[in-house]
């Protein structure tokens, strides 16, 4: 728990904290984010200290690959929401948040998306959407274009106007949110989702612990698996999706269309790559008699193979290297 009080802390700063390796523009970026992860079965937990967060700062730091803030709000703040017309949000009481979440799960991972939704649930009717007034803990990825808004608490800065009361700010589509995260309307891109607030609870006065829901509440079972033939996807992007979910006819039928497994990729991630990550076999095995190479470089520089050690995926290394073999012959 200790390292966690190294992360960023930042006051007012223009910090952005967005992963290199996703495209920021292609909507993707969770999907990137859920393979980069070490499992999709096991939901990261950890405690955040705030005994020595001061007033309008926050702390930066990582919840299942996503950027995320825990900001502490001073009474000026606090009073800026509740002084807040509804009527200025896009979504003031989260009724997109199924939708929103939707999108989430299929491109990432359902029992995450069941976490957030529960919370989103759980905070729905909740003007500062947090327990505690005076701190909120949100996820700084917007699930709309994939970019991370920046933290402004400023009032009134030049760059965004006389009428800004602090908040968050998008710099790719210019969306803007209040100090509670909730999307303001009429934006340029019609975005009306508000920022996503990650499972947390208070285990004391001073700490948050960040993956785990409050007492009481539970998390649904909502089937989030991704429509492959809703005619949605593109094929380029199902190849992905089936290589994360671990769907072997899908990913069949797209490769007996002729798609070249290695010509695809998410920023630095491979089809390959994202089995490995996945911990799926099977489209490891498909995707190298498809003719993909096991040496191609990809996420920190390393091959497929080099990931899966990494990792720990055994049987994957070990149909990697095989195949490495094979084409050394």
């Amino acid at each position: 728990m200790a390292n966690e009080m190294a992360h960023l802390v930042i006051k007012g700063s223009f910090v952005r904290k967005a992963t290199s390796l996703c495209p920021l523009s292609a909507g993707l970026v969770f999907l990137c984010l859920a393979v980069m992860a070490p499992s999709v079965s096991a939901y990261e937990i950890k405690d955040i200290f705030i005994q020595n967060l001061q007033e309008e700062a926050c702390i930066v730091t990582k919840w299942e690959q996503m950027t995320t803030y825990i900001c502490h709000r001073s009474k000026r703040q606090i009073e800026s929401i509740e002084d807040l017309d509804p009527n200025e949000l896009g979504d003031p009481d989260g009724k997109q948040l199924i939708k929103q979440v939707r999108k989430f799960a299929q491109l990432h991972d359902s029992g995450v998306a069941n976490l957030l939704f529960a919370m989103g649930q759980y905070l729905q009717r909740n003007t500062f959407r947090s327990i505690n007034k005076e701190y909120f803990v949100a996820i700084l990825v917007s699930s709309y274009d994939g970019c991370s808004p920046l933290y402004r608490p400023e009032k009134s800065p030049k760059d965004l106007g006389q009428s800004w009361r602090g908040g968050f700010y998008n710099p790719c589509g210019g969306d803007r949110y209040d100090l509670s995260g909730r999307v303001f309307r009429d934006q340029k891109n019609k975005n009306n989702w508000n920022l996503l607030i990650p499972p947390y609870r208070f285990v004391s006065e001073k700490t948050i612990r960040i993956g785990e829901l409050p007492s009481g509440i539970r998390a649904l079972e909502y089937d989030f698996s991704p429509d492959f033939y809703s005619g949605f996807y593109p094929d380029s992007v199902k190849l992905f999706l089936a290589c994360v979910w671990g769907e072997e006819d899908v990913l069949l039928e797209i490769l007996n269309k002729g798609i070249d497994p290695d010509a695809q990729r998410i920023g630095l991630l491979t089809p390959l790559h994202a089995a490995v990550l996945s911990r799926k076999k099977e489209i490891v095995r498909i995707l190298l008699d498809a003719g993909a190479n096991p040496e191609v470089v990809g996420i920190d520089g390393l091959t497929p193979a080099q990931m899966a050690e990494k990792i720990e995926f055994t049987e994957g290394k070990n149909l990697l290297e095989k195949a490495q073999r094979q084409r050394q012959k």
